[in-house]
């Protein structure tokens, strides 16, 4: 009886006197049995063997049909969820709005009880969740649940290794598995990597709430998903990227266009802070321009005058020149002397940053140079903290330099 399955106990708790069990199988492969008991002694005769054989024999051929129905069933929605995938990728480019709509096709699908997607944070420490199905994944979002790069989670594991990682029973000693508050039921799970340019992007998650839920095909299945949703997540960024550039195009043709329109260096780079300080939103714009002046001795000195400001009120006359090495720890000619974009995300955290504007509450500052040479100061303060992607900031950077740089010819004032 254990060849099927079936244990001598379980004719105790039936009370059985005499059973029969018929095997189901095709070609030799086993399929299950069927348990025939009565609670009364019975010798099976040979008649009653003939005619259990051959029921046994069309049972296992129906089963057997009908378990190739339900996998071919399977697999179609499989091929089906997959050009799914491959539809929304080419028509969804926003990560925030195609993540979560494959989690749900391949849930739905799969007839799992949660899937979910994480991606690698900017510092490839740990993986954050960015899509996942159902309430609790609601509140695992809300959460921002994120796991470590090679914790003893499943997610953990699949980073560190590359490989995919399935937890068939997670109450089974020694397998990988982190036990989620949200998803308590969980009884099973498989997560894929996602893979782009043989690095390890993110992780593609699945979970059931039976044991042994994923059979060789899913994993097939699965595995060709998690290499087409890497691919919808490279298209995303590049589309993501084309955006960027295309908003720093914009943003030098305003920036050029109005300097185009001035008279004078001055005037230039006055409409360039106002262009400045409406495309960022900005509380305060600082144009600085280097000057060579000579002190009470007569011995030459620099120092970063303000050419241009804009934002609330503030006058050029309100702004502090700042002496080249009279203050070497003031954030701004540090900041200069580095000749590269600097954010300051929170500037209550940096004491040695001036403010323009008093409410100020973050700032970047983009050196101009030229040649090598520093030839002045973009100051942008914002309204919030981690107001400036330093991209963006570079991008506004060059095209002032670039408006200022067709402009020098022409007289200051």
């Amino acid at each position: 009886m254990a060849k099927y399955g079936i244990s001598a106990e379980v004719g105790m708790v039936l009370n059985a006197r005499s059973f029969s069990v018929i095997p189901l199988r095709v070609a030799a492969r086993p399929l299950g049995a069927i348990w025939i008991s009565s609670q009364d002694p019975h010798v099976t005769t040979e008649s009653e063997r003939r005619i259990f054989q051959s029921f046994g024999e069309q049972a296992s051929l129906s089963l057997d049909a009908a378990l190739l129905l339900d996998q071919t069933n399977r697999r179609a929605r499989q091929l089906e969820t997959s050009a799914q995938v491959s539809n929304a990728a080419g028509q969804i480019l926003e990560l925030d709005q195609l993540l979560p709509q494959i989690v749900d096709l391949v849930r739905t699908s799969f007839n799992y009880d949660h899937a979910q997607i994480f991606l690698m944070d900017d510092r490839d420490e740990y993986a954050v969740l960015r899509a996942s199905t159902g309430e609790a994944g609601e509140r695992m979002l809300a959460a921002h649940h994120r796991l470590a790069k090679g914790s003893s989670s499943v997610i953990g594991q699949v980073i560190v290794t590359g490989r995919p990682v399935i937890a068939q029973d997670t109450s089974a000693q020694g397998v990988v598995h982190a036990p989620n508050v949200f998803l308590p039921l969980t009884r099973s799970e498989m997560a894929l990597p996602l893979i782009l340019k043989g690095r390890v992007i993110g992780a593609f998650d699945v979970q059931s709430n039976q044991s042994n839920a994923f059979t060789q095909d899913d994993i097939a299945a699965l595995t060709t998903l998690a290499a087409q949703i890497s691919i919808a997540i490279e298209n995303a960024n590049l589309y993501e990227a084309a955006q960027d550039q295309a908003d720093r195009m914009g943003l030098l043709f305003q920036v050029t266009s109005a300097a185009a329109a001035a008279s004078t260096v001055r005037e230039a780079l006055q409409s360039a802070a106002d262009t400045l300080y409406r495309s960022f939103n900005a509380r305060a714009i600082g144009v600085y321009v280097k000057r060579v002046y000579q002190d009470h001795l007569g011995a030459s000195r620099e120092a970063l005058e303000v050419e241009a400001v804009a934002g609330f009120g503030i006058e050029n006359d309100e702004v502090m020149t700042v002496r080249i090495g009279s203050l070497p720890d003031d954030a701004l000619l540090r900041a200069a002397e580095k000749h590269t974009v600097s954010v300051f995300n929170n500037l209550d955290r940096v004491p040695t940053y001036r403010r323009m504007s008093p409410g100020s509450r973050s700032a970047a500052i983009v050196p101009l140079v030229g040649a090598g040479e520093l030839l002045g100061v973009i100051v942008v303060e914002g309204n919030e903290i981690n107001e400036f992607p330093r991209e963006v900031v570079q991008a506004a950077a060059n095209a002032v330099e670039f408006a200022n740089r067709g402009r020098a010819d022409q007289p200051a004032a």
